[in-house]
C-alpha cells in the first residue's frame, strides 16, 4: 500500500476542504482504493460481501478478510445430511425425511430445489457441503461462461430446458469452465 496524505482544495468562496489521495489494493479479484477522510475503502467492479461496486467498505472489513485470506465470493453454504447418494453439482432437496436432502428432479416432489452439491456424498446419513446462493466452485466441465443452468430429468443440471409437464428450474448461470453462480429460480410447469 502506498501512503495517504491529506490534500486541501479551496473552493471559490474560500472554504478549505480535505481531500485524499487514494491508494489502492486488489482483494479476490476486486480492486479497492483506501479513502483517508472515511477511512475506508471503495470498491470498484464486482461486490464484497455485503458491498457493491461503488460502496464504501469499512476499513476493518477489509482489514479482516486480508488477514483471514479470503480469496472468493461469499457463498450461502450449509452442510447437510443425505438421504441418497449426492454427486458434485447435482441440485438437491429437502425430502420428507426430516434435516435430510435427496437428489432433484424435474417431478413436482422433487422439483423444490434448495441449493447445488458442492461437494459428493454416497453414503445416507452422512454429510455433504450444498451452496445454496453464490458461487458453487468445481461442479461444472467444460461450461461456457454466462450460459444458464437447469434442474435436468432425472437429476443433474445441463443447459436443456425440460420437456412438457416438468418443472423448469434455473439453478444458475455459468461463472467460467467449471464453476457455476447458483441463483436458483422456479420458472414454473412447462405446458
Amino acid at each position: 500500500m502506498t501512503e495517504r496524505k491529506p490534500l486541501f482544495m479551496n473552493d471559490t468562496e474560500g472554504y478549505s476542504e480535505e481531500m485524499s489521495i487514494t491508494d489502492s489494493m486488489v482483494l479476490g479479484g476486486l480492486t479497492m482504493g483506501g479513502d483517508i477522510a472515511l477511512d475506508g475503502y471503495k470498491v470498484t467492479g464486482s461486490s464484497l460481501g455485503p458491498f457493491n461496486s461503488g460502496d464504501l467498505v469499512p476499513k476493518d472489513y477489509v482489514d479482516d478478510a486480508i488477514s483471514l485470506g479470503i480469496t472468493e465470493a461469499p457463498k450461502v453454504e450449509n452442510t447437510l445430511v443425505v438421504l441418497e447418494a449426492i454427486s458434485v453439482g447435482d441440485p438437491v432437496y429437502f425430502t420428507s425425511t426430516n434435516n435430510n436432502i435427496g437428489k432433484g428432479d424435474t417431478t413436482d416432489l422433487k422439483s423444490k430445489i434448495i441449493g447445488v452439491a458442492r461437494t459428493a456424498q454416497a453414503t445416507p446419513g452422512l454429510t455433504c457441503e450444498i451452496v445454496t446462493a453464490g458461487p458453487c466452485v468445481g461442479c461444472l466441465v467444460g461450461a461456457i461462461a454466462g450460459t444458464a443452468y437447469f434442474l435436468q430429468t432425472g437429476g443433474g443440471v445441463g443447459t436443456a430446458i425440460p420437456g412438457s409437464s416438468k418443472r423448469v428450474i434455473q439453478v444458475g448461470i455459468s461463472i467460467n469452465a467449471t464453476d457455476l453462480f447458483v441463483r436458483i429460480i422456479d420458472l414454473g410447469k412447462k405446458a
